[in-house]
Formats: structure tokens, C-alpha cells, sequence
């Protein structure tokens, strides 16, 4: 029988035990062998000036002449073992490793063998893991490891000691000598030997077989000599021309495997020859339904929102205790279960609230408090920050993240604006991360230069601050619950008032009663909002970042709403038009345009462009929409959108800039700035630009408004298009020297076409103006032009907003804080404070 297949027949019967060298635990975080070791423990001893000089140069020899074992008897010498330095260099060495993959260490698991040995003095086989039917063993509890043995019990056992018990740790002559004359350890090893099959493991590098594992050979060899038991060696087929495996097979009956040319062909083998992968799939099976009924028991009795100490017992009892930033496999269970858990609830606040008692399970606040703080007091000093813990404190904390549901986050980036960084949206993290267990398989040289960075360490606090503010978070404010509208049974509405977090109705007349109020949410504004209807139905559209909504101010106590925004996604425009008798609900969310007829679901289409702003052409012919000037400096600014999503454009911006600079006022300043040249590229000459549109005598006109810099002053203008024969034709313009006109509003009066600008309030000049026939001059200035309101002394008092409610009336309002009600007739005003009002709308039928 070929050593494979026999090797297989002995897995498949529980008779073969793993027995694990350096090689593993170099794949997994690169941790040294036997050689590696005593190097690292020179240069500990070095960096504090530990050890006198010929002693030193001695150990060093001794290493480069390949003594290692008298090399480790001095280098225990210089180190005081077993006690300090010693015991710090094997903490430091082993009690911490960057983990740069678990595969093959899975791989070893996946066999689902009862007892794994291992001559590795770090604890990687099951630090990452919930390890829950093995113990752990040392050579120095032989008596255990005998009981142990008699039960049948799962165990792993360190054959050479482990770091956490530094008198245990078995690296020179002495320590071997020690370990032969320990008759119970070597009556279980004799056992082992002779009652199982070893399967040796990572035991080979560059075709020379690790001494950890030639001592082990050696003492197979010297204590059983003629017991004829096959054992087995994985070894890549590069090294069997070396011959080493003659020597095994001749002195200690050791099979030699092939599993590829490559170490990384190592996991790929195991995986590919475990006869027990149903075992695997039944113990996955049998931890997620502990973890499910551990989670179903903690909602059941409501310790999972309202008793965190019984959720951390319940996370620290179902997940490894080291590393869990290295996606074990029982945090991935926990994440699927919380999901599912999380998806079976419809209320948010109880989804979030589960969720941050689990992850704070994981981890304190106060760990990420101190590594924020950390950051604050050591920004200048990366290598501080590097021993200090913190790559593994934001590695984990990006993992705890991830433990959230993305539509949840999503959610709380528009909700709680700054809780979250904005790279993890972005995908920044995600690429940050993956360069980090990158940089774990490089070279200590490139990990000293990548650490020293402190944009690396910066991220990492953003990191961790990010699973701090979700934390921190309290469901209810982020989800409130909604209180009742206020309903009424008139029927008949003057104005409707849109703030952040509430809609009303109220009488025309000021102080403006209110007939009925719709409450929003605290943490997720309103939008827009709209009267109109269908049939013999009237109510309010409205929308916020992640849903379109109906309101019949007659009957309905709670919003209804009627489009939700997909994961990731935000809604940006909604506009309405009735068309006869039906009403349709135009949605412009991130890339696509919804469609809604009668409040019903009419059609979907993608749309390839930038929607900056957004108006409805008349007549169905489609949109109109701009681009940001900052994010196309000469590209297409205005474009067509048809309602089947095909865009065409209609204004570049280089067309948009000659139209500017032929104003009278503005070409006779930029002619000198530029020796009478329109400049190729206007960023940071036009920005801010907005469109929306008005009535033009009964027509509908397309108004732009937009700030230009002038000899490093900034001002304003206005420009009126009709759209027509596919064109966009100017019918006025109006330029505002030093001055922002943020809001406006057109009004006709007779065969005169008037306008109100609201300013930004940026010097000493009035915050709103009244100009009188734009129609009859082609270009207008302010100059001449009656204020209405004057400056104010202190405060902010920009205008941002402005709504004709008649040809002799209009409602402006002042930083969402106070109102004025205009009269043009006279140029008098009344006015009130309001809280967080965006816009006055009149109500038509």
C-alpha cells in the first residue's frame, strides 16, 4: 500500500496524531524556528545592552557554525533563565505573533485528529480558535495527560513547553537532558509512539530537517529503537532530492508524502486528503447551534439589550480568546447568526442595540477610549504606537464593524453623520486593511518603514474611533420612534411649512396657524415635501435620504412610505407632475431614475450621469439636470435626461463660461484679468452653480444661478434659459457684484417679469432685493435696485430661502431661524422665529 493511501486508511480510523514543527507556525505568523529563535534572542539581548561581549560573540558563532544547541545553553545563560530577561524575550517573542494566515493551521483542525503535538512554543494551534473539546498540555503535566489518555479526552500537548510557562521551555542541551529524565513524559510519548501514527507537519525547510523535530527524531530513535511503527512526513518534492528522507525512513520508520513543489501547496494537500470533512461540516453544525440557542435564550429572558454582563459571558464563552481580527471561523458563525437574528426583527432600534452589546462583548469602550488616547499623546512617535497593540486593536475593530449589518450602517452614516469615517464607505478601509496582512508577509525591513509611517497609525485610530462612535450610539435617538401626526378635517390649506423634522399645514395669514403636522425623525431629516393628489385624494409627498412618502393630512397619524432607497443608496431629487387626472412621482436615487403612477410602481431606468440638480421639462419631455462644476471643470454642464434614461447634452461649461463673460460687467473686469482671453478651464472662477425652474409669461424657464470670482472677490449672476427646438436660449441675465444671491424668486406682474434675490450675508450690504423688469433690459445690475432687508449687526443672517406666495407677496427665510413675510406693494415685513425651517410653499389644488 503506497504511504498515502495508508496514511488516509489511519486518519479515517482516528489512529494518527499531527505532530506539529516550526514550519507551521512561520506560515501562519511568521515565528522562528529553533535557529530563528536563538538569533532573535541575541538581538534582545543586544538592543539592551544584556551580556557581555565575548559571550556574545561566542553565541554568534556558534550559531553561524550551526551549534545550536551549545548557542541556546549560552543564550539561556546570558539571559538569566528562568527569569528576567529571559522570561520577557519568550513573551515578547511568541506571546503576541501577527497573524498573516490561518489556512494551514485550519487545514490541520479540519482532520479532526484527537490529539495534536506540537514542539512550537507559541499557542497559534488554538489561540485564534474555540478549542472546546481539547486541553492543553505541557510535557511537565505527564500525570494529566496520563488521565487524559485513560478518558479518551481530546488534548494538544507541548512537547517542548510553551511560552506562557517559561520554566517549561525546552531550548538548550541542559533542557533536553532534563526532558529525558522525565520517565512519565517518556512513558505517554512511548504510548503515543507506539499506540498512533505520527503525521509530521511543517517539519522541513530549505531540504534540512528542523532540529526541534531532529531532537524529537533522535529521541524516538534512541528510546524505541526496533519498534517497527510507520509514521509519516509531509515534504516537498523539492527537498526529496536531498535524500533526508532516506535517513528518516531507515533510522525511524518515517514515510515520506509529497504535497507539491511550494509551501503554499501545504493547506491546498491537507484539505484535499482529509478523509473527514463530514466531521468538520458536523462540528460547524453543532457550534452554530450552540451559538443560536446561546443567542435565542439571551433575547428570550432579555438579557441581550438590557444585561451586558450576561452578553460578554455568553460572547467570551462562544469565541476564541486571542485574535479575532483574523476572521476566525466562530466569529463568522456569530456574525451569520447575528445577522439572521438582526434580519428577523423589524425593529431597528432593537437590531442596533443587539448588535453593539454583542460587539461590546468583543471589545471594551475602554480599549478603544485608550487606544484613541494613545494615538493623541504618541502620533509622533509610530514605534510607541506600534508595540503598543494598537494594529491589533484596529484590526479587530475593523472586524467588529464588519459584525454589523451594512444596511444598518448605511443607515447610520445619514442618521448620525461623523459616527463612522467616511473611508469606511468609501472602501478605504477595506484596501487599508488588506495592505496591512499584506505587509505581514513582507520583510521585517519593509514592516520598519510601512510602521514608521504616521498616516498608518493615523488610519488606525479612525479605525477605531469608528467602532467607538457606533457604540456610542444610543437606538433610540438614531431610530426614534415617530410620533403622530396631527390630522384635521379641513380641507382647505393656505401654506405649507417643510422644517428638518416636521411638515405642516397652516392658514395663509400670518402668524400662520397650524391645521395639521407631520413629525419627523431627530436623526433622519426631511427632504422635500409637496401638496397634491389624484382623483379626489389630496395629501403630501415628501422624502428624506432613504424613502418617498405619502400624507393625507385628513386620516393619516403616521407617514406612509411608498419607495425605500436599496443598501448604499441615496435619494436625491423627487419631483411630481399631474397629468390629467393622474399623478405621477418622479425618484432620482444615486444612478437610476423610479417611476411612480398613482403612487404605484410605473418604471425603472438607469441613468449614466452626474444629477446635481435636477428640474421636470413640461409637456413629458424629460429633464433637465447639472453637474457639478468642481467635479467636470469642461465637460457637459447641462444635459437632457429623456424618461427613458438616455442622457444628451445640452451646455458645456466652456459654453456656460463664454455666456458669462459676455455680461457687460463681467467682460469689462476679466478682460484685463485674462489680456482678453476666455480662460480654457474656469474651477475656481464659476462654482456653486444651481439650477431650477420658474414661469416665464406662462412659459416654463430654466433659471441658473452661480458664484464667479473676480479679481479674488466673489459675485454672483443669473441667467434665465427657455428651452426650445432642443435648445437653451438666454432671456435675461442678472449679475450681482461682491454679493451671493443664494435664493430667488420670479414674479410677473402685468407685462413686467420681477425678481427677488436673497443674499448670503457677507458684508454690509441688504440681504434681499427687488428688481423690477428683467424681461425689458437683456442684462441687469443691482445697482438702483430698493433693499428690503437691511443687514443685521450680529448673527448669521444668510437667505436661504425664498417663495413667491402671490404677485404682491413673498415669504423668505433667514438661516432656518427666522421669517419674513414680504409685501412688494409697500416693501414692508412682518416676521417670526422658526426652528430648522427649510421652505414656505403656497398650497395650489
Amino acid at each position: 500500500m503506497k504511504p498515502l493511501d495508508k496514511l488516509l486508511s489511519l486518519l479515517n480510523k482516528d489512529k494518527v496524531i499531527p505532530v506539529i514543527g516550526a514550519g507551521v507556525s512561520f506560515a501562519t505568523a511568521g515565528l522562528p524556528g529553533w535557529r530563528g529563535a536563538i538569533e532573535n534572542g541575541l538581538q534582545y539581548a543586544e538592543h539592551r545592552r544584556f551580556g557581555e561581549k565575548d559571550l556574545m560573540a561566542q553565541i554568534k558563532t556558534l550559531v553561524q557554525t550551526g551549534d545550536l544547541v551549545k548557542a541556546a545553553n549560552l543564550l539561556k545563560q546570558v539571559l538569566k533563565a528562568p527569569n528576567h530577561p529571559f522570561v520577557d524575550w519568550v513573551e515578547d517573542l511568541f506571546g503576541n505573533p501577527q497573524i498573516r494566515s490561518k489556512a494551514l493551521i485550519d487545514s490541520i483542525h479540519d482532520l479532526c485528529t484527537p490529539i495534536l503535538l506540537t514542539t512550537n512554543y507559541d499557542d497559534l494551534l488554538y489561540g485564534p480558535y474555540k478549542i472546546q473539546e481539547k486541553k492543553i498540555f505541557d510535557w511537565s503535566l505527564h500525570g494529566q495527560i496520563a488521565r487524559s489518555l485513560q478518558k479518551n479526552e481530546e488534548f494538544i500537548l507541548h512537547l517542548h513547553g510553551v511560552y506562557s510557562k517559561p520554566d517549561t521551555v525546552i531550548l538548550s542541551l541542559a533542557d533536553y537532558d532534563q526532558l529525558a529524565g522525565q520517565h512519565g513524559y517518556k512513558s505517554i510519548l512511548q504510548k503515543l509512539w507506539t499506540d498512533y501514527h505520527f503525521l509530521f507537519i511543517g517539519c522541513s525547510r530549505d531540504g534540512i530537517m528542523d532540529p526541534d523535530f531532529s531532537t524529537v527524531i533522535d529521541f524516538m530513535n534512541q528510546w524505541f529503537p526496533d519498534f517497527p511503527h510507520e509514521h509519516f512526513i509531509l515534504m516537498r518534492e523539492p527537498e526529496f532530492s536531498t535524500g533526508v528522507h532516506h535517513e528518516l525512513l531507515e533510522k525511524c520508520n518515517v514515510h515520506a508524502i509529497s504535497y507539491g513543489r511550494g509551501y503554499d501547496d501545504l493547506p491546498r494537500f491537507i484539505n484535499e486528503i482529509n478523509p473527514n470533512r463530514e466531521k468538520t461540516r458536523l462540528r460547524r453544525e453543532a457550534y452554530l447551534n450552540e451559538i443560536n440557542n446561546g443567542l435565542e435564550r439571551l433575547n428570550a429572558s432579555g438579557a441581550l439589550i438590557n444585561n451586558q454582563a450576561a452578553v460578554d459571558r455568553f460572547v467570551q464563552n462562544s469565541l476564541p480568546v486571542k485574535a479575532y481580527w483574523i476572521d476566525s471561523e466562530e466569529l463568522k458563525i456569530l456574525e451569520d447568526i447575528l445577522y439572521k437574528y438582526n434580519a428577523a426583527l423589524h425593529d431597528k432600534r432593537q437590531q442596533l442595540a443587539a448588535s453593539q452589546a454583542i460587539v461590546r462583548g468583543l471589545i471594551s469602550i475602554n480599549k478603544l477610549d485608550e487606544n484613541i488616547e494613545l494615538w493623541n499623546q504618541n502620533w509622533a512617535n509610530p514605534e510607541k504606537l506600534r508595540k503598543s497593540g494598537m494594529i491589533d486593536t484596529a484590526l479587530m475593530a475593523f472586524n467588529c464593524l464588519r459584525a454589523f449589518p451594512k444596511e444598518m450602517l448605511d443607515e447610520i452614516r445619514l442618521r448620525a453623520w461623523g459616527a463612522i469615517h467616511g473611508q469606511y464607505f468609501d472602501g478605504n478601509f477595506d484596501h487599508f486593511i488588506s495592505e496591512i496582512k499584506l505587509f505581514r508577509t513582507e520583510t521585517n525591513e519593509h514592516l520598519e518603514q510601512i510602521f514608521a509611517d504616521r498616516y498608518f497609525f493615523e488610519n488606525m485610530k479612525r479605525i477605531i474611533q469608528s467602532l467607538q462612535g457606533v457604540l456610542a450610539l444610543e437606538p433610540a435617538k438614531v431610530f426614534p420612534e415617530l410620533n403622530e401626526a396631527v390630522v384635521t378635517k379641513e380641507t382647505n390649506f393656505g401654506l405649507l411649512f417643510l422644517a428638518q423634522n416636521n411638515i405642516s399645514l397652516r392658514h395663509d395669514e400670518f402668524p400662520y396657524p397650524v391645521q395639521a403636522s407631520l413629525p419627523g425623525e431627530t436623526s433622519l431629516s426631511f427632504k422635500s415635501a409637496a401638496f397634491t393628489g389624484f382623483e379626489s385624494e389630496k395629501f403630501v409627498i415628501g422624502h428624506t435620504s432613504q424613502y418617498v412618502f405619502c400624507w393625507n393630512p385628513n386620516k393619516d397619524i403616521l407617514l406612509r412610505k411608498f419607495y425605500i432607497a436599496e443598501v448604499g443608496s441615496e435619494i436625491s431629487h423627487v419631483i411630481n407632475s399631474r397629468t390629467g387626472t393622474d399623478l405621477y412621482t418622479y425618484i432620482f436615487c444615486s444612478d437610476k431614475l423610479v417611476a411612480f403612477k398613482n403612487l404605484e410602481r410605473y418604471f425603472e431606468t438607469p441613468i449614466q450621469a452626474n444629477v446635481h440638480n435636477v428640474v421636470l421639462l413640461d409637456n413629458e419631455r424629460g429633464f433637465l439636470s447639472s453637474t457639478s462644476v468642481a467635479a467636470n471643470i469642461t465637460g457637459n454642464f447641462i444635459s437632457r435626461i429623456t424618461i427613458n434614461g438616455i442622457v444628451s447634452p445640452l451646455l458645456t461649461i466652456q459654453e456656460l463660461w463664454g455666456i458669462v463673460y459676455d455680461i457687460p460687467a463681467v467682460y469689462d473686469v476679466l478682460h484685463k484679468i485674462t489680456n482678453g482671453k476666455v480662460p480654457a478651464l474656469v474651477d475656481g472662477y464659476i462654482q456653486g452653480t444651481r439650477i431650477s425652474e420658474s414661469s416665464w409669461f406662462g412659459e416654463q424657464v430654466i433659471i441658473l444661478t452661480a458664484t464667479i470670482s473676480l479679481q479674488f472677490v466673489k459675485s454672483s449672476f443669473l441667467i434665465v434659459f427657455q428651452f426650445k427646438d432642443e435648445k437653451l436660449k438666454v432671456l435675461s441675465r442678472v449679475f450681482f457684484p461682491h454679493r451671493f444671491c443664494y435664493t430667488h424668486t420670479l414674479i410677473q406682474r402685468s407685462n413686467e417679469m420681477n425678481l427677488v434675490a436673497g443674499y448670503l450675508a457677507t458684508g454690509n450690504f441688504p440681504l434681499i432685493q427687488y428688481f423690477k423688469g428683467i424681461n425689458q433690459v437683456f442684462d441687469t445690475t443691482i445697482n438702483g435696485q430698493p433693499a428690503i432687508i437691511q443687514p443685521l449687526t450680529k448673527g448669521n443672517a444668510d437667505i436661504l430661502s425664498m417663495q413667491a406666495i402671490s404677485a404682491d407677496r413673498v415669504i423668505a427665510i433667514q438661516e432656518n431661524e427666522r421669517l419674513y413675510d414680504i409685501k412688494l406693494q409697500d416693501m414692508t415685513e412682518r416676521s417670526m422665529d422658526v426652528k430648522n425651517l427649510i421652505r414656505v410653499t403656497a398650497v395650489t389644488s
